[in-house]
């Protein structure tokens, strides 16, 4: 019997970690990709909540919401955000997590920000978010932040001017 056909030991580990390199480069990529995706998605994810709260200020203005019907939006998406876990796993400074449990507790009671408040709000909530990537709370947290960020965009923009009153 000849050795034709027989692979030795050293030609199977080689193949094999030549077939590992490849795989290795096809993850890294995969990585790549995935990472550039999720960024994507977390940036039109801002922006629609922004957009979607200004809309419904121009909804209020045209009379399609009321202020209690935001208020009501506001407190039912606040609602789905513990405050508890927020306390125990909050990233930012003490000063900051103090800001950032005042805005949750007036945004779980339906009370309206100032354009102060919902920018620093919004600021702080994205921050969290970024410090805790994969973690839906936060997710959570950022995309109400946006949403109060749009409303106060909105009732800037929707505002008549001095010279229309």
């Amino acid at each position: 019997m000849s050795g034709a056909g027989f692979e030795t030991p050293a030609k199977r580990e080689e193949e094999f970690s030549e077939r590992l390199g490849k795989l290795e480069q096809e993850l890294k990529r995969f990585r790549e990709v995935a990472n550039t995706q999720f960024i994507f998605i977390r940036g039109q994810l801002d922006r629609h909540s922004e957009l979607l709260a200004t809309i419904a200020q121009g909804l209020q203005r045209s009379g399609g919401f009321t202020a209690e019907d935001i208020g009501k939006l506001i407190k039912q998406l606040a609602s789905s955000i513990p405050l508890e876990k927020l306390k125990a796993e909050n990233p930012l400074s003490p000063d900051e997590q103090g800001r950032l449990n005042y805005y949750l507790q007036k945004a779980q009671q339906g009370l309206p920000f100032s354009e102060q408040e919902a920018w620093d709000f919004r600021e702080l909530s994205r921050r969290a978010r970024d410090e805790h990537p994969d973690d839906s709370l936060w997710w959570a947290l950022a995309t109400l932040g946006a949403f109060v960020f749009g409303l106060s965009l909105g009732k800037k923009l929707f505002e008549p001017s001095k010279k229309e009153k």
